[in-house]
């Protein structure tokens, strides 16, 4: 059973995945720190800082009807006081042709009025597709 604090982490990092499934701009609004600093890498993308742009990327995002489904394995949680990581793989499947990729993802989140809010987001390939988004990837760097 992980510690406490990585079960209230990774709720934190689920209600990511979940906000971004079921396309929903308000909770993935209330998801994003407030008070804290926040960077978001979305693949092929360039760093976009300050929460009104994350925000505002994130609202492009889900509004888009091509929007891939994302789930995600292989979380691991690294605690640092305040402040936890959340590394995992997303597997990004095109939800037309069922094709998709195996991404590397890091999730940062902070306390913030006593809840988990990400502050940082960044997804990058790892160098494979594969196309039923079932085949299992090679590492997590």
């Amino acid at each position: 059973m992980p510690p406490a604090g990585d079960i209230e982490v990774l709720a934190s990092n689920e209600a990511f995945y979940e906000a971004f499934n079921a396309r929903d701009v308000e909770a993935m609004d209330r998801l994003w720190a407030e008070q804290a600093p926040v960077v978001c890498l979305h693949p092929g993308s360039t760093a976009l800082h300050g929460r009104s742009q994350v925000i505002r990327s994130w609202r492009s995002i889900l509004a888009s009807s091509g929007a891939p489904h994302v789930s995600i394995d292989g979380e691991r949680v690294v605690m640092l006081g305040e402040t936890a990581m959340v590394l995992c793989y997303e597997r990004v499947t095109d939800p037309d042709s069922g094709t998709g990729a195996v991404l590397a993802a890091t999730n940062v989140f902070v306390r913030e009025s006593g809840e988990w809010r990400l502050v940082h987001h960044h997804a990058s390939a790892i160098g494979r597709i594969v196309a039923d988004a079932k085949s299992e990837p090679r590492t997590l760097n």
